[in-house]
């Protein structure tokens, strides 16, 4: 089961965040991640032999994945874009995603072997899924899950820069993925090194800018508690 999880999630991951357009309100959009999701699930088909069940799989989440979509893409459509609107419109479509992914796995745990007769190294790649999957979520979507449930709170002079959002993000990334590694290890102690290192760097703007300093306060709690919760997933799903 946990290998379906993580098959299903890395799939939607990298198709709802990393190979996403920004432009995703034009319904050709919606084909294009169509295509992309299309092509993620012909990768791992391939990979694990054409399989009559993990293919029912694939097409059952390749179809309710575009529905889902579609619906959000109504929904946004006909309500205004203000930021609460947002907030629940993407709420709602990941809810849907995740549940949609739980109920698949839950029906096709005992029927999908995960082995093909020419790719001798699957039983390799399923060990890692529970880490890809981890590594891609501390990346994109924990970054656009912050600006979007967030961003309300950001202060009003904070600079929009592109090139330093960039390398926020980057900063960001990187953060979440040391704590998840150092939390993994049993080193929490260490994290503290990690958050004063983060907080030296801003030191002057955060003692001369409240608005600024509980901004970065909430960052960090929010860094801290999503690297956890997922370093416990993956402890989770490497057990399973």
């Amino acid at each position: 089961m946990s290998n379906i999880i993580c098959l299903l999630g890395i799939i939607h991951v990298l198709g709802d965040f990393y190979f996403k357009s920004e432009k995703e309100e034009k319904i050709k959009y919606q084909f294009i991640n169509l295509l992309i999701l299309l092509m993620l699930s012909t990768v791992f088909l391939t990979v694990f032999g054409f399989e009559i069940n993990l293919l029912i799989v694939l097409v059952i989440n390749l179809l309710v994945h575009n529905f889902i979509n579609i619906i959000k893409y109504g929904f946004k459509k006909k309500l205004d874009k203000s930021n609460q609107h947002e907030k629940l419109a993407y709420c709602l479509d990941q809810l849907l995603h995740i549940v949609t992914i739980f109920i698949l796995a839950a029906i096709f745990k005992d029927k999908i072997s995960f082995s093909s007769n020419w790719a001798t190294h699957t039983a390799k790649i399923q060990k890692f899924f529970p880490l890809m999957l981890a590594v891609l979520l501390n990346g994109k979507p924990a970054n656009k899950t912050f600006k979007i449930l967030f961003s309300n709170f950001k202060p009003k002079d904070e600079n929009d820069n592109i090139d330093e959002q960039s390398v926020g993000r980057w900063i960001g990334t990187l953060e979440r993925l040391i704590i998840m590694l150092l939390f993994i290890m049993g080193e929490i102690g260490s994290v503290a090194l990690i958050i004063a290192a983060k907080t030296l760097t801003r030191y002057k703007k955060i003692t001369d800018d409240v608005e600024f300093a509980e901004y970065y306060l909430l960052g960090t709690l929010y860094s801290l508690g999503y690297s956890f919760i997922v370093a416990l997933l993956l402890l989770r799903g490497v057990q399973i």
